[in-house]
């Protein structure tokens, strides 16, 4: 198993890649100041590539292997036992001709023996066909196919007489059999800048023919003990030699996946030969077999309940065997930390939950955590092999890195608890947690939290994940059926996981990829563009981003050009995509929400004059074709919106819905009585509950808690897996992530772009001189000026292909890429009690009478400038959201008209910061001690930079702001923060008032003087 976190998309090439781009980069700007040296000239003009194909083949002599080279004609029995083991695959390495391991010397002259043993250039191999010349390879292609998953080499080769051609098919056409490639430029630009000779390669170095542990320099600098026994030591290996010879350098360690020949009239062979990565067995491993040692034995008993699911596959036994007896084996085991999990308990505590499992079907919540279930995978049902008989090592490895995430949100749930569950944070509802009352939590209590040990909302763990028992049957099997054809572990893991996504409303697209050509890992495609290994998105810059590949013309500044030798730019758009758009761009962006960032933008500011407007339907429409309740509908929606438009101001940053359809009225601010003869006034009908109302309301019906307004609130629903609540999950989810998601990105003052890969489509294709090193869904950086403005700006690139060609000693790569965003979508969610940190847990504090004394007003009043709180401490609806959601609010909101002066509550008061925050606009510190507490006091939003100094000290009635609407503000207000003895508290605790509100909401205060400012009550 590997637990490193995998390769995250967009991460920047590495240090040495980079290195070496800018390298030959300076490398061909060369001679445009100045005059080339011979070393330079040398270099641009003469540098070669080489190619190199090494066989695994053994010739064992116990087994027949002599028998084999005897049937080689012109081999005697002499020779053929000078051949046994590897001296065969030794003698003869295929290259741009036929080279011998540990033999300095190449072959050369011309061959006056028919001993096929000779290292002559011509008359190889024998001269019963003439002289002809050596074998050699032709050329080599090595592709990453399968989203750059797989790789696959095409190796074109070439014999000319039947005696080379023996010899080659006896090491090299030996399908399943491995082979090495290595491929190079014979000189290269080392970090110094100095011309370098490319050194030994593996095969040089002898590690292939005889694998040892062996020591070489890393790309750390330090030396680092590899075992070439295995895939991983030998890919290691490759990426340790790429590393030393700075890019310049290649390998491809892979199995024969196919062979042809084709015997040419001039009497020369053309043989081809493929190779696959090792780990595409992934492909046709079968997933559904049973293995020996792994069936049950006459299953009977009292248990013996799934007897007739026995012995159809080792999966499925593994299945049976935990089921049967659940006290007894691997369920349950530790709170919140569990890898098997059964929601209603062990058989023998199946009573303690009472009444609210007797709906939940046992067999039907029994869950499987997925990191377990790889790992169990490569123990089970992976090929091991052994080279020393002692240590056993998979033919395929699964990544179980807990660094390895998908996208989430708070609140987002498995639409379908009989595919799989995830343990997430769930929102507040009525001050408490939905699912947090004892029986729920009796049901969960055992899973791991989906982002267990990270501190990131939006992030879950891939391995934590639970999938049930019944998915995971339901892929290896068809209609209650083992299935006819072979199912591998590929398939199995696609349908696994095409089923999980499933769950979640199009917001995950987990997918099965192979990553270093033998490891299985798990992706979401969904993911942010560029998410390091903290989950965190990166935001690029010169110092995290890769080296710009220069395409044409020369750069000055920085002394470069280009290197590429073709490139081209191509748009995507298949018939199917282009006809969205089309609609889409020019029907008010009502199309499929994922591409919608692309609609919004894509037409903006242009007219199709023979399409000037668009409705959805004829307004003109004949009166017997419209629907009058729905006419009549809208006439009341319009009235409504009109008449919440005229009480915006005294309602900012209430959640009207709420208040209207709520009587017990939440926030305590409004009285029922008003509300309702606000209703009656203006003949208000409730509005339409958002689908974030019916979302929450459904989560509290499936989870819980069992009090609240909604009729059909806590039934705990969710375990019994009723079709209704599973198809009513996934519609009202989706409806949820869709109204979210266009609003964010319709409403937002900022670019924001898709998270989905590719969603601009645009396709770039570049060849350069070869060079290795570069992975697939690394970050590419090239110069964007010649493409069209909304490219230059919204658009990176990541690598999703790549294509080695060796051929008349010359090595190019060709590397594609599709465009990503810069930038993405806001997460989205509801609040869940947001955490905050120990300097600011809240406190409730109460003052002494001698203490209030000591404090004043932080704002001005008087009959022209009314002070009223818009919004308390704690919970509340986001108002600056795009989609409601509830957030945890840390200050008091006070509102008075732009420029209104804030002062200091207490008279000697320290300022200790000042700024400007996006999201906190303008802002001041200040702390002030009263007695023997330290108040630390922050206004937000303030009109412009604070008039006040760091350092400087202030006392009553010096302005340290104006109130203003700066950052993320819905209008002219300040938001005030406090802190006491580094405890965070509600700002009403510091402030002198006669009563805590008024039925109107308008804050009453106790008049006070303050030189030069008359604080006076205002009336009710």
């Amino acid at each position: 198993m590997i637990k490193t976190p995998p390769f995250p998309v967009g991460a920047a090439f590495d240090d040495y890649v980079n290195d070496q781009i800018k390298k030959r980069q300076e490398l061909q700007y060369s001679g445009f100041e100045n005059k080339r040296t011979d070393q330079q000239l040398s270099y641009l003009s003469n540098r070669l590539s080489f190619i190199k194909l090494a066989s695994s083949v053994n010739i064992d002599a116990e087994s027949g292997g002599i028998e084999k080279l005897l049937q080689l004609q012109g081999i005697t029995e002499k020779q053929a036992k000078s051949l046994v083991g590897n001296k065969l695959a030794q003698d003869y390495v295929l290259s741009n001709g036929l080279s011998k391991y540990n033999f300095p010397l190449q072959r050369s002259g011309v061959s006056n023996t028919n001993n096929v043993l000779n290292a002559s250039n011509y008359g190889t191999l024998g001269t019963e066909f003439g002289l002809q010349a050596m074998p050699g390879i032709q050329s080599a292609t090595i592709t990453s196919i399968n989203d750059g998953s797989t790789r696959e080499a095409t190796i074109q080769i070439r014999a000319n007489s039947p005696q080379q051609f023996d010899i080659i098919e006896l090491l090299y056409l030996r399908l399943g059999h491995t082979m090495l490639i290595e491929w190079g430029h014979n000189r290269y630009v080392d970090t110094d800048g100095k011309i370098k000779s490319l050194e030994s390669t593996l095969i040089d170095d002898g590690i292939w023919f005889d694998p040892k542990p062996v020591k070489l320099k890393n790309e750390t600098g330090e030396f680092e003990e590899v075992n070439p026994l295995d895939f991983n030591g030998l890919i290691r290996l490759i990426q340790i030699k790429t590393y030393q010879y700075r890019g310049n350098y290649g390998g491809f360690y892979g199995n024969v996946k196919n062979f042809s020949w084709d015997f040419r009239p001039e009497g020369y062979y053309i043989i081809t030969i493929n190779l696959i990565s090792v780990g595409a067995v992934v492909e046709s491993l079968r997933a559904d077999r049973l293995i020996p040692g792994t069936t049950i034995p006459n299953p009977t008993g009292e248990k013996a309940v799934y007897e007739s699911e026995s012995n159809q596959n080792t999966l499925l036994n593994h299945l049976y065997c935990l089921r049967k007896d659940l006290a007894d084996n691997r369920f349950n085991l530790a709170e919140n930390n569990s890898d098997y999990v059964s929601v209603t308990g062990l058989e023998d505590e199946a009573d303690t939950l009472g009444d609210t499992i007797k709906e939940i079907e046992r067999d039907s919540t029994l869950y499987i955590r997925f990191g377990e279930l790889l790992s169990w995978i490569e123990s089970n049902l992976c090929v091991h092999f052994s080279n020393d008989g002692d240590n056993y090592f998979p033919m395929l490895e699964f990544n179980v890195s807990d660094q390895n995430y998908f996208r989430i949100f708070p609140g987002l749930i498995s639409t379908n608890p009989k595919i799989c569950y995830i343990e997430n944070d769930l929102p507040i509802y009525k001050e408490k947690k939905v699912g947090s009352d004892l029986v729920e939590r009796d049901l969960t209590k055992y899973f791991k939290p989906v982002n267990d040990s990270i501190d990131n909302k939006y992030r879950g763990q891939i391995t934590n994940l639970y999938i049930n028992f019944k998915h995971i049957e339901n892929c290896i099997k068809s209609q209650g059926k083992l299935q006819d054809s072979n199912v591998s572990i590929f398939t199995f893991l696609k349908k696994l996981l095409d089923g999980v996504n499933s769950c979640f409303a199009g917001y995950v697209n987990l997918i099965p990829q192979l990553q270093d050509d033998y490891i299985v890992t798990i992706r979401d495609k969904k993911l942010e563009f560029r998410t390091d290994e903290k989950g965190d998105v990166i935001v690029s810059n010169e110092e995290n981003s890769s080296q710009e590949i220069k395409l044409f013309g020369f750069d000055t500044q920085n002394k470069q050009t280009s290197f590429v030798k073709d490139f081209s730019f191509v748009t995507k758009l298949d018939n199917d995509f282009s006809t969205v758009i089309s609609v889409g761009a020019v029907n008010g962006n009502n199309t499929s929400v994922e591409h919608a960032d692309f609609f919004e933008n894509f037409n903006s500011g242009l007219i199709d004059r023979y399409k000037k407007e668009a409705e959805e339907n004829n307004p003109k429409k004949d009166e017997k074709y419209t629907i009058k309740c729905a006419k009549d509908e809208k006439e009341k929606q319009n009235k409504t919106s009109d008449a919440l438009k005229t009480i915006a101001d005294v309602f900012v940053n209430i959640n009207i819905v709420d208040v209207f359809k709520n009587f017990s009225n939440p926030a305590g601010l409004v009285s029922t009585a008003a509300v309702n003869k606000f209703k009656t006034d203006n003949n208000i009908q409730i509005p339409k509950p958002t689908t974030y109302d019916l979302y929450l309301e459904h989560l509290v019906h499936l989870l819980g808690p069992e009090s609240g307004f909604f009729s059909w609130g806590g039934n705990h629903a969710y375990f019994k897996g009723k079709p209704d609540d599973i198809g009513k999950s996934k519609s009202l989810l989706s409806a949820y992530i869709n109204e979210a998601t266009n609003s964010v990105v319709q409403k937002s003052n900022k670019k924001l772009k898709s998270s989905t890969l590719g969603i601009v489509p645009l396709e770039l294709n570049m060849t350069v001189d070869g060079i290795s090193g570069i992975k697939i869904y690394n970050q590419l950086v090239v110069d964007t000026k010649f493409l069209p403005k909304d490219y230059q700006n919204s658009t990176e690139f990541s690598i999703f292909g790549q294509e080695h060609r060796i051929q008349d000693n010359q090595w190019t790569t060709t590397l594609r890429a599709n465009t990503a965003p810069k930038g993405n979508l806001m997460a989205i969610g509801f609040d869940t009690g947001e955490k905050v940190s120990e300097e600011e847990q809240v406190a409730e504090v109460r003052l002494s009478d001698e203490e209030i004394n000591e404090l004043r007003y932080p704002i001005a009043s008087d009959n022209n400038r009314e002070i009223v709180i818009t919004s308390l401490f704690g919970l509340r609806q986001s108002p600056t959201s795009n989609f409601p959601h509830t957030k945890q609010h840390k200050g008091l909101d006070l509102r008075a008209s732009a420029g209104t002066p804030m002062f200091p509550i207490g008279n000697e008061t320290k300022v200790t910061a000042t700024g400007f925050d996006e999201t906190l606009g303008n802002f001041v510190v200040m702390e002030t001690k009263v007695k023997a507490r330290t108040f630390k006091v922050q206004y937000f939003h303030l009109q412009s930079p604070p008039p006040v100094k760091v350092g400087q000290s202030v006392g009553f009635g010096v302005p340290v702001g104006y109130v203003g609407s700066s950052g993320s503000s819905t209008a002219p207000h300040v938001h005030m923060k406090v802190q006491i003895n580094g405890a965070l508290v509600d700002p009403k605790a510091v402030l002198p008032l006669v009563d805590s509100f008024a039925s109107d909401i308008k804050l009453i205060l106790k008049e006070q003087t303050v030189p030069g400012i008359v604080y006076r009550q205002i009336a009710p």
